[in-house]
C-alpha cells in the first residue's frame, strides 16, 4: 500500500510536517463505488455527514437533515446531486475494519519511534459530487488522506499564522468543536497548494487549517485521523489559552514542539489545582 520511499518521506515529517506521498489502494475492491454504495445504505444514518456541494470556501456549513434521503441513493447520484457526504467511523464494519489495520501497519513502528503513536485511529470515507468544496476548517487531529478516485486540490495555511487562525478560533475549535473558520481571497496567496490525485496522500498534522476544492469528476478520498500525545498537548494548550482569555490575557499561538510541550504541561499544573 505503501512503498519504502514513502515511509521514509513520512519519517522525516511526522508529527509536525505535512507531506504528500504515494499510496497503492486505487483499486482496492472495498473502495469502489457500488461497494460504498451498499455501506453508505447499510450505516446508522448518524453515521453519514451530508452537505450541501454547492459551497464557497468560507461558508463552513452545519449538516444537512437525512430524514427524507436515502445514503445509498445519494452515492448513486453523485454526478448530478450536489452532495458532500461523509461517512463516518468505518473502521467498526468488519472488512473496513481489517483494511484500516493493513493501511496502519507499515505506520505504527513509525509512529512509535517518534514518540507520538497513534490512538484510536478512525476511517472516514469522503465523497464528493463533481466541483464540490469542502470549506475552509481546523483539523485537530493527526489526518492522513488518501485520494482514491479523481482529483482535489488541498490548500494548506499555517496554522501559527494569527492573521489566518485567530487564537479564538483554536480555542473554539478545541474547547467547543466549532472547527470551520472564516475565509478570505487574500489567504490564497498564503496557501500551500498540494494536488491530489489518484494514487496520492498528504499527511495533515494537528492544528492545520486547510480547505479542499474536488476536480471535475465523481471525487472518493479515505482518511485515517488519530490522537496522540502532540494532539493531546495542542488540545490543552488551547483549551487553557481560552481559560486566560476569559481573564483578559490573550494568548499567541503555540509554535513548535517545545513550547507546545511546556505549555501543555504548565497549564496541566496549573489546571490540576496546584498551588
Amino acid at each position: 500500500m505503501f512503498e519504502a520511499g514513502a515511509l521514509a518521506l513520512f519519517t522525516g515529517c511526522y508529527p509536525d510536517r505535512p507531506c504528500l506521498l504515494d499510496h497503492g489502494l486505487v483499486a482496492h475492491p472495498l473502495l469502489s463505488l457500488p461497494r460504498l454504495t451498499v455501506l453508505a445504505g447499510s450505516l446508522p444514518k448518524m453515521d453519514v455527514i451530508y452537505r450541501s456541494a454547492d459551497l464557497t470556501a468560507d461558508q463552513y456549513s452545519e449538516t444537512l437533515d437525512l430524514e427524507n434521503q436515502a445514503p445509498a441513493a445519494l452515492v448513486q447520484g453523485l454526478g448530478t446531486s450536489r452532495t458532500l457526504l461523509q461517512l463516518t467511523d468505518i473502521g467498526e464494519e468488519r472488512e473496513y475494519k481489517a483494511l484500516t489495520m493493513d493501511i496502519l501497519r507499515p505506520f505504527r513502528p513509525l509512529l512509535k519511534a517518534s514518540g507520538a503513536p497513534a490512538i484510536g485511529a478512525k476511517t472516514h470515507i469522503h465523497l464528493a459530487s463533481p466541483k464540490a468544496i469542502l470549506p475552509f476548517h481546523l483539523e485537530t487531529a493527526h489526518q492522513l488522506y488518501l485520494q482514491v478516485r479523481g482529483t482535489s486540490i488541498l490548500s494548506l495555511h499555517d496554522g501559527t499564522d494569527p492573521d489566518i487562525v485567530p487564537g479564538a478560533a483554536f480555542e473554539g475549535a478545541y474547547a467547543r468543536g466549532e472547527v470551520g473558520l472564516p475565509y478570505q481571497d487574500d489567504f490564497a496567496d498564503r496557501a500551500a497548494a498540494y494536488e491530489l490525485n489518484e494514487g496520492t496522500a498528504v499527511y495533515l498534522p494537528p492544528g492545520s487549517p486547510y480547505w479542499l476544492e474536488h476536480g471535475p469528476d465523481i471525487s472518493l478520498g479515505l482518511s485515517l485521523r488519530w490522537q496522540s500525545r502532540v494532539s493531546f498537548e495542542l488540545a490543552d494548550c488551547y483549551q487553557m489559552h481560552g481559560r486566560l482569555r476569559r481573564f483578559g490575557w490573550a494568548q499567541g499561538p503555540t509554535k513548535g514542539g517545545w513550547a507546545r510541550r511546556m505549555k501543555a504541561r504548565a497549564y496541566g499544573w496549573m489546571g490540576s489545582g496546584k498551588k
